[in-house]
């Protein structure tokens, strides 16, 4: 894969917020594979 870890990282963060987010506010937690 030729991807830099920065892009990772705000990958690992940006869904990080959503499953909190969707915790918190008891929205279903739905995972797509591409």
């Amino acid at each position: 894969m030729n991807i830099s870890r920065k892009t990772v990282w705000r990958l690992v963060k940006n869904a990080r917020e959503k499953i909190i987010k969707a915790l918190i506010d008891g929205k279903p937690i739905i995972i797509q594979k591409y």
